[in-house]
C-alpha cells in the first residue's frame, strides 16, 4: 500500500493533512504567484526527508512559466487547489496499491488529476519502508487511465524463429505518435521524468495524465514493461534534448493513446557491457518483445530506442526492434529516425534487400555483425549467402 497525504499513516503524521489542506485553501482564497511559490517551498521543506532550507529552494523557472501565462493564477490555480482538496473523496481508503506484475491499476481522470495536483504542490513524502521492499520511485462517466505492469517470461528461440518480417515504414522527419495511437516510450528502468528532455521526459511532459505512474510503478526488470492506456496529449513538442521546444496544443486532436514504456541497456552507466554480444542482443530483443506484444495486430510507432542518453547503436537497435515487432505480430511498425539521414537510408536499403528474410536468419547474421557498420554487415552476410 502507498499511503497518501490525507491517510495520517506513515510517512505522514496525524496533523499533516489538516495543515496541508489549510495552506492549499489559503492559496485558493488568495491566489498569487508569490503565495504559490511560498506554499510549494514550504511543502518541500516540510516533507523533504533531509534538511532543506526554504531560502535555498529555487523555483525561478516555475515563476517564469507562470508569469508568461497570467491566466494560470486566477483561472487554473483555484481549480488545482479544489481538486487537490478532494483527495479524501477520490481516495477514501487513504492509499493506492503498488502496481504488481501482470496486474492493472485503473484510475479515472478525477483521481489522476488529484494525484497530479499533489505532485505539483510537492505534498508527497518518500516512503522508505516501501523502498526497502520494492525497487522504484515511491513518494509517498469519465474515461479511465489504466496502468498495466506487464512481465513476459516466455521468449522465442530467436535463431529458429521463422516469422516473416512485419511491414515497416521509415520516416526521416516527424515523431512517434504523429500517425499512430500506440507508441513506444524510451523509458528509464525507473519510470518517470526529469530535466533532460529525453524522449521519455517529453512523452510524459505532454501527457500529464501519465505522470502519476512514478508514484506506484516498481523498477522495470529485464522482461518488464509498463503500458499506459487512455492518456491524451495536452501539448506538443518539437526537437529532442537541448533542442526540445514546446509547441502549444492548437493542432492536437486529443486522441487517446496506448503508451508502452520499455527500458534499453544504459550503456552510459554500464560502460563495460558489450551491446553487440549475444547476451546483450537477447536482452534487448526480449525487452522489446515484452512491450511489442501489447501492440499485436496494431500499428506501432517507435524510433532510435536507447540511442540517446543511453549511447546505443542506432542501427543495431533498429534491427532489434524490427525482429521483435515481427515476432510479436505487430501489424505495422512506423520507425522515426529523428532526422538521421544515414539511419534513414540504411534502414530503407535493408528493408528493400531483406524484407523476404525470416527473423531467425537476420538474428544469426546480427549476432556476428561488424560493430562499425551493423546493417551493411548483416546485408553482406545474407546477400553473400544467397549468392
Amino acid at each position: 500500500m502507498i499511503n497518501l497525504p490525507h491517510s495520517c499513516k506513515y510517512p505522514y503524521e496525524a496533523d499533516n493533512w489538516k495543515n496541508t489542506a489549510a495552506k492549499i485553501q489559503e492559496l485558493h482564497d488568495s491566489p498569487s504567484i508569490q503565495s504559490l511559490l511560498v506554499t510549494i517551498k514550504r511543502f518541500i521543506s516540510i516533507f523533504s526527508t533531509g534538511d532543506v532550507c526554504i531560502d535555498h529552494i529555487n523555483l525561478a523557472h516555475l515563476r517564469t512559466v507562470i508569469w508568461e501565462r497570467s491566466e494560470f493564477i486566477f483561472n487554473t490555480l483555484p481549480l488545482v487547489c479544489v481538486i487537490s482538496l478532494r483527495i479524501e473523496e477520490f481516495f477514501p481508503t487513504g492509499c493506492i496499491e503498488v502496481l504488481q506484475c501482470n496486474e492493472v491499476l485503473v484510475l479515472n481522470q478525477s483521481q489522476v488529476c488529484c494525484l497530479l495536483s499533489h505532485q505539483f504542490f510537492c505534498t508527497f513524502i518518500p516512503n522508505w519502508q516501501l523502498c526497502s521492499k520494492y525497487s522504484g520511485l515511491f513518494v509517498g462517466e469519465l474515461k479511465p487511465i489504466s496502468f498495466h505492469f506487464y512481465r513476459h517470461l516466455e521468449t522465442p528461440d530467436w535463431k529458429a524463429c521463422n516469422e516473416n518480417l512485419t511491414h515497416v515504414e521509415i520516416f526521416l522527419n516527424g515523431k512517434i505518435g504523429d500517425e499512430e495511437t500506440v507508441e513506444i516510450c524510451f523509458s528509464n528502468s525507473f519510470i518517470g521524468f526529469g530535466p533532460m528532455a529525453t524522449q521519455e521526459e517529453a512523452a510524459f511532459g505532454v501527457s500529464p495524465e501519465m505522470c502519476p505512474a512514478v508514484l506506484f510503478t516498481p523498477v522495470l526488470e529485464e522482461r518488464d514493461c509498463l503500458v499506459i492506456t487512455g492518456s491524451k496529449k495536452f501539448a506538443d513538442f518539437d526537437g529532442h534534448s537541448i533542442t526540445c521546444n514546446g509547441m502549444g496544443n492548437d493542432s492536437l486532436d486529443n486522441k487517446e493513446r496506448k503508451v508502452i514504456c520499455i527500458d534499453a541497456i544504459n550503456l552510459k552507466k554500464q560502460k563495460y557491457v558489450n551491446e553487440f554480444s549475444e547476451a546483450s542482443i537477447n536482452r534487448e530483443l526480449n525487452k522489446a518483445l515484452s512491450g511489442f506484444l501489447n501492440a499485436k495486430d496494431q500499428c506501432l510507432g517507435t524510433g532510435p530506442w536507447g540511442c540517446g542518453e543511453f549511447n546505443g547503436n542506432n542501427q543495431l537497435k533498429f534491427l532489434i526492434q524490427v525482429l521483435a515487432a515481427s515476432a510479436a505480430k505487430v501489424k505495422q511498425l512506423n520507425y522515426y529516425t529523428f532526422d538521421d539521414q544515414l539511419l534513414f537510408q540504411s534502414a530503407k536499403h535493408f528493408l528493400y534487400k531483406l524484407s523476404h528474410r525470416t527473423v531467425g536468419e537476420i538474428y544469426c547474421a546480427m549476432v556476428d555483425c561488424n560493430e562499425m557498420e551493423v546493417i551493411s554487415s548483416v546485408l553482406d552476410s545474407l546477400t553473400t549467402e544467397e549468392a
